[in-house]
């Protein structure tokens, strides 16, 4: 009797909310969220891109309440440089377990205005190379 089975290279993402606690005029806001990646049939590392979101003008993406906008950042480092939808941000892959995370900063940098209160949202998309 002949058995076999073909293990297929599949790989997914996933990433938890950047959800900003509130926003400051006079300082920056932090937060933090965790993107993860699982493999299957295969390991070391995967690399991923964060788009610049569905509200992106003038070089910084942003979040809006439908009319009001505030400019925010997503990083690999506390206070680190903002990643542009180029720019691969890289998570390893155990080879035993087949899954990896890595921490996404998120900041509002502060002085952009008194918004009015609401709920500002945005959303965006992390590309997937394996």
């Amino acid at each position: 009797m002949a058995v076999s089975a073909e293990v297929t290279k599949i790989c997914t993402i996933s990433a938890t909310a950047l959800t900003f606690s509130g926003y400051s005029q006079t300082v920056p806001t932090d937060t933090t969220a965790t993107a993860s990646g699982q493999c299957t049939g295969t390991s070391g590392t995967l690399t991923f891109t964060v788009g610049e979101g569905g509200n992106y003008s003038g070089g910084s993406r942003r979040i809006t309440d439908g009319t009001n906008f505030l400019n925010y950042q997503v990083a690999i480092s506390a206070g680190g440089a903002d990643l542009a939808a180029t720019d691969a941000v890289d998570i390893e892959i155990s080879a035993s377990t087949g899954a990896g995370s890595t921490t996404l900063y998120g900041r509002i940098p502060a002085a952009q205005g008194n918004k009015p209160a609401g709920t500002y949202t945005d959303s965006v998309v992390l590309t997937l190379t394996y």
